[in-house]
Parts: structure tokens; sequence; C-alpha cells
């Protein structure tokens, strides 16, 4: 055990023997930060380790949220990794942490393999480091193999940034029908009646993937907003005999780009079925398209007995009559709905005024409290995305929602933790300002989670803050390994050992 000198008998030490530099402790000390030096390394390589579970994919991303240029070395040789997660996550590593935050063309044209390659950009389009520039040249490459082409081809499509259509034409063609199915859409979209047509002809195709292909054909229509695919889409959705999934997601596509009696449709369905799950997944599709749709469609829903279903009326319809969003919304989240409170936060980030956002996130935060004990994971992940968000809108109004919660004593310390990861994660904003002053918590896992969120934010941690944070490194009170591969790249910057563990890594 690790002796403890008063604070006298430190200054004393120090004073009588100068060579010590102000650290009795000096061997040992030595000794704990050789061992927090093997752990950061040991995380950073077990993030380059594929697991059944994805847990590589947890960490990787946590190191690319760092956008850190020092970690460029790490993301190269990823990059240059045989493994396709590993080398995706490299190249959009390297990008996210370049200056200009796009990806390497010239490594992605290293890349022997099409399905790779087109795996990559699709990934790079997802994490919107895929400039309009880039994927202008990438369709004009010779030699790139067509399939790749009409990945990047829904961006330009979106846009209306394309003007050669050959290599759709083409591809339209394919024996692949996910090739010729998404060739066709982005030519639908671009006004081809012909290609309309031809879309069309996929619901009698005889091959295995025919529904996979339909359903990616709808989703890729919603990201991408391509309404002419509308017609198609009313027609799968009443299409007989089709599968429950793929005639949701049918229903939604042709109700959000208004095909006629899409509506009716929907209004049917929910009528007819007795099935209670049933009426609550199209209660959500209703819900989900509450910015677009006439409000009169929720006036089914505000009239069932469902408690549940009722409330998602109430909010879905205060939000297409452009009325006040705030009490409904907030009364829904109390009902611990998750799919619903997932897609709260969607809007809230995507459509809802700032003001309405500031007074709805802190009741998610809250609404993670330990009653009632069912659900209450999905609920602590809720609050982790609402913290982010709230902290990215606007960080005073995070001070102002979250300290109290953090300050209160009968807050319990699972819902403190899931805040601090929340700060933790994220990417806009001062997260540090939250707990800026606070008394250290007396929960261990809560305090260490508390000294990787300052030391993220580039606070001075003093002595004994910095020996916490070396404990957290090596493996004490964070539950979270991800929170852990960042406190590690936090303590190697703030003791300039970055450049030391990348070359490890390699030895």
């Amino acid at each position: 055990m690790r002796t403890k000198f008063p604070r006298f008998s430190l200054l004393l030490l120090t004073l009588i023997f100068p060579l010590l530099n102000g650290n009795v402790f000096a061997d040992t000390s030595k000794t704990e930060a050789a061992e927090t030096l093997d752990s950061a390394v040991f995380l950073l390589k077990e993030s380059m380790m594929v697991t059944r579970d994805g847990r590589h994919n947890d960490l990787l991303r946590a190191l690319r949220q760092l956008a850190d240029p020092e970690l460029e070395p790490f993301f190269s040789e990823l990059s240059q990794s045989e493994h396709p997660t590993l080398k995706i996550h490299g190249l959009l590593g390297l990008a996210e942490c370049s200056e200009n935050k796009e990806l390497d063309l010239v490594r992605v044209s290293d890349i022997k393999n099409p399905a790779l390659q087109a795996e990559v950009i699709s990934a790079a389009m997802d994490s919107e480091i895929l400039s309009d520039e880039q994927a202008k040249k990438l369709v004009e490459w010779p030699g790139l193999d067509n399939g790749v082409k009409v990945v990047v081809a829904q961006q330009l499509v979106q846009k209306k940034l394309i003007s050669n259509t050959d290599f759709l034409q083409e591809a339209a063609k394919s024996d692949n029908i996910g090739r010729k199915g998404m060739a066709l859409l982005l030519l639908t979209q671009l006004g081809d009646t012909n290609a309309a047509n031809e879309l069309m002809n996929i619901d009698s195709s005889t091959d295995s993937r025919r529904d996979a292909v339909r359903e990616m054909l709808l989703q890729a229509a919603l990201r991408y907003e391509y309404d002419r695919i509308a017609p198609w889409a009313m027609r799968v959705a009443n299409e007989p005999n089709v599968g429950a999934k793929l005639g949701l997601i049918a229903l939604r596509t042709a109700m959000r780009f208004k095909s006629p009696g899409a509506d009716d449709l929907w209004r049917r369905q929910f009528q007819s079925t007795d099935s209670a799950a049933q009426k609550v997944r199209l209660a959500v599709i209703a819900l989900q398209l509450s910015t677009w749709i006439d409000a009169s469609v929720f006036n089914t829903l505000t009239t069932s007995d469902d408690v549940l279903i009722k409330q998602m009326g109430l909010v879905g319809r205060a939000i297409a009559s452009k009325q006040s969003v705030v009490e409904p919304t907030i009364a829904l989240i109390k009902l611990g709905h998750s799919l619903s409170n997932i897609w709260i936060i969607s809007h809230l980030r995507r459509f809802a005024s700032k003001e309405d956002a500031l007074a709805i996130l802190p009741a998610i935060v809250q609404a993670a409290g330990p009653e009632p004990a069912r659900g209450r994971a999905e609920r602590l992940d809720e609050a982790v995305m609402a913290t982010r968000l709230l902290v990215e809108l606007d960080t005073p109004a995070a001070v102002k929602a979250l300290r109290p919660i953090l300050e209160d004593p009968h807050t319990d310390s699972v819902l403190a933790q899931v805040i601090l990861v929340g700060l933790v994660r994220s990417d806009k904003g001062t997260p540090a300002d939250v707990i800026a002053g606070l008394p250290p918590f007396s929960d261990l896992n809560t305090n260490n989670l508390a000294l990787v969120v300052l030391a993220k934010g580039g606070a001075k941690l003093t002595p004994d803050q910095l020996q916490g944070l070396s404990l957290v490194v090596r493996g004490g009170g964070i539950r979270q390994d991800s929170v852990r591969l960042q406190a590690a790249w936090t303590y190697l910057k703030i003791t300039k050992q970055t450049r030391t563990a990348l070359a490890s890594i390699k030895s």
C-alpha cells in the first residue's frame, strides 16, 4: 500500500531534498505512469481488434469523435488494414481529423474491391464527409465500378447536381437486382418515365432478394427525399400479402410524399386491425410524418382509448397544425415509450425551434430516473442523447437545466453518470461548464466521469485529479469502455505521451 504523508511533511521533504522536484513518491509515480501508459496502449490496441459483439466499433467511434489531428498515424494504420470494418473506420477517422474534413479519394482509389469501395463511400456519405465536388469526381472516374458510381449518385441526385446519366442507364440493365433497382430509382427521380415503369416490374421479380431490395429503395427515397417514387410506394403498400415490415415502410413513403389515397389507406389499416401492437406501429408512422402530413390524420389517434396512442395523436396534431408542442410532448415523454422518445430527440434536432428543444430535452433527462424499473435502460440511453443535444444547442441552458439534477443529493448515481456520459459525447459547446466548480461526487464512478469531462474540456487538472484520471485509464471506476478510451487519449495528451503510445502500438 502506498504511504500517504501529511501536506506539511510533503513540503518539508521537498525543501530538504529539492532533487525530488516536489514529488516524494518519484519511484511509485514512475511505476504508476508506466502502468497508465501500458493501459492506454492496451486500450488503443483493443480498439483495433474486431469482436463479434461490435465492441471495436464503439471504441473506434469514440476515438473518431475526438477529431484529433494527433490521431492521424493511428487512423492511417487502420486504413491499411485488410479487415473491411477497420479500414472504413481508418479512412473516416483520417477525414475527420484532417483540416478539410474530407475523404481521401486517393486512398479510396487504392481499394481493389468494388464492394468495399462502395461501403467506404456510403459510410462517408452517412458521416457527411463526402463533399459534392468529390462526388462529382467519383462518378466521372474512368475505371470506377459502376455500382460504386450508383451509390455516389444518391447524393448528387438529391442535390440536383448530376448531368451525365449514362452510367445509371447502364446500371439499370444489370442482372444484380439491387444495383438495377437503385439505378431505376435514381432515374425515376430524374424524370425518366421508362425507368419509373421498369421500377414497378421489380414487384414481379422472382429474385429471393426482391423484398430486401424494395425495402432498401424505399428507405433511400425517405432519406434523400426522392418524391417521385410515391406512386410505386403506394402500389407496394396496397400489394396483397405484402410483408408487414415492407408494407409499413411503403405506406410511410406514400404518405410522406402525399400519394393520393395514402392517408385513407393508413386510416383503414388503423381502424381494421385488432392488434394493439400494430395500432401503435401505425401511430408511430403518423407521428414520424407529422411535419409533412395533414393535421386531420391525427383525429383518428386523439379519439383512441389507448393513452399512448392518444398522446401521440396530440403531439402529431400540434406539430402538423403548428401549435405549441411543449406540453403534449413532455406528457408523451412521461409515458416512457422508447420509440417515441427517440423520434422526439430526432425531431428536436432537425425541425423544432431552439426554444421548444430547450424546454423539452430536460424532460427526457428527468424521465431517466429509477422508477419505473422496466424500460430504464432505454430511458438512460435517451438521457445521454438528450444531454448531448442540449449542450450542443445551448451550453448555458444546459447548465441551468442539468446542474440542479447533479447537485440534488437525491439524484441517484446512475442518472448522474448518464448525464456525464452525454457531456463526454458532446461535440459542440463547452460541456465542462455544466460541472465547473461542483464539489467532487461521493460516488467513485460518477466522480471519475466528471474528471473525464473536465480533462476533455481542457481544464487544468490538479495533481490529485490527474492521478484520478490515471486511475480511470487503468480501469478504475468507469463502466463505459468508450469513455475510458477517450480518457486514455486525453491523459496521453496531457502528459505528452501520444507519440510514445502510438509507436508502441506498432511494436
